[in-house]
Parts: structure tokens; sequence; C-alpha cells
């Protein structure tokens, strides 16, 4: 799941007294925007766990335990590139079946800010591309990781299949499209803001922390039922 960055506030009082009245009202609009979409996130959370669990399911009836026999890791060893890619498209494949489920208002956003424009061409890219990769992310067909998982496993854990390569590399080019990329839009948007512009930034600003603090955990959770699920039960603590 994908929570918004923190806005990093910034004075900008003088900056705003320069804007022209397009980057001012492009501004509100986006944030308003940027608000809205916020609060559906952290109203649709439930809906992202839901659709995680589902996931897990799905790996318990099909091949539960497929991992079992996955050599454990030697202490201060670097993985092997193909365990590396295993564990990110596990993890692309968790984070992806929550970000679904966040497709509509996603969609709602971009048509919002793909209409927007500021003087600064580098920023109304920068907006367009964001609000695209996102709706993008949230498109992506969820992986057989099962089937992948096996081609892994009877290899030696040595090769991962083509597919699991292929999703990966589409998860990471679509990541470096949308990864840090708000918090320098909201940076940026502060030298065009009004004084209620600034509530609004600060409203986005505290529903990201309570939505960070709430997720965290949960998502940690959902994360280790899903290794117990592919592994096994997690093992009693040694006495």
């Amino acid at each position: 799941m994908v929570i918004a960055a923190v806005l990093v506030a910034l004075p900008a009082a003088t900056a705003h007294a320069q804007a022209s009245s397009g980057d001012a009202s492009s501004t509100r609009a986006y944030l308003q925007a940027d608000l809205t979409e916020t609060r559906s996130e952290l109203k649709g959370l439930p809906a992202a766990f839901a659709a995680i669990e589902a996931l897990r399911g799905g790996l318990q009836a099909e091949c539960p335990g497929v991992l079992a026999d996955e050599p454990k890791p030697v202490a201060g060893a670097k993985p092997s590139d193909s365990a590396i890619e295993i564990s990110e498209e596990l993890l692309a494949a968790v984070f992806g079946a929550a970000e679904r489920t966040e497709y509509l208002h996603r969609r709602r956003f971009a048509r919002t800010v793909s209409r927007l424009s500021w003087g600064d061409r580098a920023l109304t890219r920068r907006v367009h591309s964001y609000a695209a990769a996102e709706v993008t992310e949230a498109q992506v067909p969820q992986p057989d990781l099962c089937a992948d998982i096996r081609v892994w496993v009877s290899s030696g854990y040595q090769t991962v299949s083509a597919a699991t390569s292929a999703y990966v590399r589409r998860i990471a080019k679509l990541s470096a499209e949308t990864e840090g990329a708000e918090e320098a839009i909201l940076h940026n948007l502060t030298r065009y803001e009004s004084a209620a512009d600034k509530h609004i930034a600060r409203q986005i600003t505290k529903l990201n922390q309570h939505g960070l603090h709430a997720v965290a955990p949960e998502i940690l959770a959902a994360l280790a039922k899903v290794g117990e699920t592919l592994r096994g039960a997690a093992a009693a603590p040694a006495s």
C-alpha cells in the first residue's frame, strides 16, 4: 500500500505573492484533490487489508509450505540475486493486492490533476506523470506467486522464472516514477500556497502521519502471515 509522503512545510509567503493566478488556482485544486485521495485511502484500509488476506488465503489453498525447505541465510552473507528477486516479488505482490483496491480514487485523482498546469513546466510534468503512474500501479495484474516460487524451488533456489523477473522490473520502473514524487511535488507547491492552502497541507500531513502509524504494524503482521503460509508455521521460540 502506498501512503502519501509527509509534507515538508517550508516558508513561502513572499513566493506566493509572486505566483500567477493560474499557479495559485492549480495549487489549490491539487491540494484539495490530494486531501480527498488521502481521506479515501485511509477509509479504504479495511478493504486493502482484506485483499491481502484474500491473497494469503489463495496461497494457503494452492501452495502452503512451498518454501518450507528454503535454505536458511548464513549470518552476515548477502542473499543470492534470485532470493532477492523472489522477496521483491512477494513484497510487491502483497502491496499490489492492497493497491488494486485504491484504483477508483487514484483514477479520480489523476483525472483531476491531469487538467492542472503551472508556469513551472517541470512541475506540471511531474504531477501528471506521478498521477498516471499511481493509476498504472493499481492496475498491475497479480503475479502467479505459487507458479513462480515453484520454478525457483525446482531450480535449487538458484534461478527465478522469466515471469518473476518481468514483474519485478515492471514494479521497479513504476516505483521509480512514484517514490518520493508526492513529497517533491508538495515541496514545490509551497511557493504558490495561500494561508488557506497551507491549512489544507497541514490536514494532509496530519492524516498521513496518522495513517503511517496505523498501517505499519498491520502491514508487518500481514507480511508475516504470508511468510508463515509459504514457509510453514512460525518456529517456536528457543527455550
